[in-house]
């Protein structure tokens, strides 16, 4: 038995999961190629299938476009973007592994091959998406050293088929998958998600109508594949989002955004667009991704260059509630979250989102919500 740890940062909370596996079962499908590191997901996928390179997507066979590329490592930019703009097209290794839904290549030396494939030995497998037959996820290893035997072959295909699997059906409940192109196409959302939109296709238009507009507002800086989170509204009920901006190589058209949504009660923090002043919207977001230390009025003030007198009279006035309040309502909102993903001990959830001590956090989440943490975690 092996013991394979992975960590995430979701709205400003790292998490650590801890799981046991048979020494048989691939550690490279704990990492998922929507959010995962470029290199960190090739050094996983290296551990069970030696590789030079990867890339992984979910493309439209009939038109790709370089946006719904997941991933590429392992190449120069200037070769990724060169196949983004003609492989699709050239790549004969993609072609025949539409066609076959697996295809290996030997290294070939001709400046008229797809650049992905030029001196190595090459992998490439293809997915039908299971709810859109127009995609397929697709799965690119390429290395020098020698061709991919079959076992590895196999490994490979099990790999790409756990990769959609676990988009399509999330395993935790309530949680929404969209992936987003970069001129607000869907490119993929989980099965649920697809059956709301087929009832409700303009639930999505609401969604992104102002969705980049208040992420630049609040993270006007913003660094691609940088997780960070923010409330909205959808169909009137309140959403949590937490979304990072994705790109392959440099390039406006080669970037998506991953967006995952979470139902939030009403008590939670409250969703907000665009707000009046970008300092008070910058100062939101400043809490997002401190609140598990607990900031403290002047602390968020001093951030964005306002007297804590003046900040606390502009932050109230927009947001709706104080400052206190909103960080709060924040280690509240993902104390909860922690409690109903279960695993998390309560003392560990009360230090991760800022309390003081278990007792602290036991009796304010009590007041606030109405019932101790336990009892939360074991309602139905």
């Amino acid at each position: 038995m092996i013991l394979v740890r992975g960590t995430g940062v979701w709205g400003g909370i790292k998490v650590v999961l801890t799981m046991s596996r048979d020494p048989i079962e691939p550690t490279s499908r704990w990492l998922e190629p929507w959010t995962a590191e470029p290199k960190e997901l090739l050094a996983a996928l290296r551990a069970e299938i030696p590789c030079d390179a990867v890339a992984a997507g979910v493309l439209r066979i009939s038109a790709p476009q370089a946006d719904e590329l997941l991933l590429a490592h392992g190449w120069p930019e200037p070769e990724v973007i060169s196949w983004c703009q003609v492989g699709f097209q050239g790549d004969r290794l993609l072609r025949a592994a539409l066609r076959q839904g697996l295809a290996v290549g030997e290294p070939q030396h001709h400046e008229s091959e797809s650049p992905l494939l030029r001196q190595g030995h090459a992998l490439a497998l293809t997915l039908t998406e299971s709810f859109s037959h127009e995609r397929c996820w697709w799965l690119l290893l390429t290395r020098k050293a020698a061709a991919f035997t079959p076992l590895e072959q196999q490994w490979a295909g099990l790999i790409l088929r756990h990769w959609q699997m676990r988009f399509a059906a999330p395993q935790e409940p309530g949680l929404r998958r969209l992936l987003v192109g970069h001129d607000q196409r869907l490119i993929l959302a989980d099965l649920n998600t697809q059956a709301v939109l087929l009832r409700q296709p303009a639930l999505l238009t609401d969604l992104l109508a102002g969705f980049p507009a208040v992420v630049h507002q609040r993270y006007p800086n913003l660094p691609d594949r940088t997780q960070r989170d923010l409330a909205v509204t959808l169909d009137g009920r309140p959403w949590w989002a937490c979304f990072q901006h994705n790109r392959t190589v440099d390039g406006d058209k080669m970037a998506h955004w991953y967006l995952e949504l979470r139902p939030l009660e009403n008590a939670d923090i409250p969703p907000l667009g665009l707000l009046k002043d970008d300092r008070i919207s910058q100062a939101v977001a400043y809490i997002h991704e401190n609140f598990a230390n607990a900031p403290s009025l002047s602390d968020v003030a001093r951030k964005v260059h306002i007297s804590p007198f003046h900040f606390h009279r502009l932050f109230t006035r927009q947001v709706g509630i104080s400052p206190k309040q909103y960080v709060q309502k924040k280690q509240l909102q993902v104390a909860k979250w922690l409690l109903r993903k279960g695993g998390t001990p309560i003392g560990q959830i009360a230090q991760n989102t800022g309390f003081s001590s278990h007792g602290h956090f036991t009796s304010t989440f009590h007041r606030v919500v109405g019932l101790s943490p336990t009892d939360y975690r074991d309602q139905p």
